[in-house]
């Protein structure tokens, strides 16, 4: 949904129009221009939103649902493909003595996830308390040796912040993502302390996807199963992130992505982050890349891609001719 909705942003540039005072402005008249204050209209369409289809259940609850202006519930409804998470542990970087509203917060996160069928244990193997981004990674640290030490492995990590901090959430997400190889899901303390169904529901949500399950689908039709189900299909999609002018002048690269389905039904996705040069738009490493997903594609679905779709993004129109003319295999 937009931020502003249409009549209010509406009303706001018409009040703008209206101050700017464009018809007594002489410089416009000087130049014969004349500016209609009302706005242009014409011909929209609405799309039908797609059916939403959620798990099989026991209830009587119909696993498919239309969503209404935007937004659909989950009341009721059980995970497409649930997840399982045989063990976690917890990273709290907020004072100990909030230990009874952690404690809380995963009884009330467990029994949220049985109830959507995703398997989830009552409480973290392990907790551990730190206060700065240098004990994120110690405490990281800590935890993978001691489940190296008795044999286990450690599905996901819960890290709970104090605030938006970004210096913290990078921190996790390196330690998580890059040195570990764990899973994590980061909350703020704020969320903790009134632990709503709504909130444990949108933690499950995120945190099935990265346990490789899938939350929904959509119900196919004539146009989806034409183009994308009839026959084995990927879906890539391509970005290049730039530096600000700030990262720049401390020579950050620019960081490219590639995206695609994993499966036949495009729903589960892997990728590719490759670094270059930055403020370069095409895309260096792309054969790289792009062979990657499409080997991941075939041991998924033991099957070639008959079509492949590209969606590229960040392209202006003068960088138009540079990336068709790279040779590089859908550098456009």
């Amino acid at each position: 949904a937009a931020a502003v909705d249409a009549v209010s942003r509406e009303q706001r540039i018409a009040s703008l129009c209206k101050q700017a005072g464009f018809q007594c402005d002489p410089f416009l008249h000087e130049f014969g221009l004349q500016i209609n204050p009302k706005m242009y209209e014409m011909i929209g369409r609405v799309l039908t939103p797609p059916r939403i289809l959620f798990g099989e259940n026991n209830r009587k609850t119909d696993p498919i649902v239309m969503p209404k202006d935007g937004v659909w519930s989950m009341d009721d409804q059980r995970l497409y493909l649930p997840a399982s998470c045989h063990s976690y542990s917890m990273i709290a970087m907020v004072n100990p003595r909030e230990q009874n509203h952690l404690q809380a917060f995963c009884q009330a996160l467990t029994q949220k996830a049985n109830q959507v069928g995703m398997e989830f244990p009552n409480w973290p193997d392990l907790v551990k308390y730190g206060r700065t981004k240098e004990d994120v990674v110690i405490l990281f640290n800590e935890i993978a040796t001691e489940y190296k030490q008795t044999g286990t492995s450690c599905d996901l990590v819960i890290v709970v912040l104090p605030n938006k901090n970004a210096d913290l959430y990078m921190t996790v997400k390196e330690c998580s993502d890059m040195i570990h190889g764990i899973m994590s899901q980061c909350i703020l303390m704020k969320n903790i302390m009134r632990p709503s169904p709504a909130t444990c529901c949108n933690m499950i949500l995120k945190m099935n996807m990265k346990l490789g399950g899938i939350n929904s689908r959509i119900v196919a039709d004539s146009i989806t199963q034409k183009y994308l189900i009839d026959v084995p299909t990927i879906v890539i999609g391509i970005d290049v992130t730039h530096p600000t002018q700030h990262e720049e002048r401390q020579n950050i690269p620019s960081v490219a992505a590639i995206v695609a389905n994993l499966d036949l039904y495009p729903q589960s996705y892997g990728a590719n982050i490759k670094i270059q040069r930055k403020c370069r738009e095409s895309v260096v490493y792309l054969l790289d890349a792009v062979r990657e997903r499409l080997v991941s594609f075939y041991k998924t679905t033991h099957q070639k891609p008959i079509r492949i779709i590209v969606y590229r993004d960040g392209v202006s129109e003068g960088q138009f001719s540079e990336l068709y003319g790279n040779k590089s295999f859908l550098s456009y």
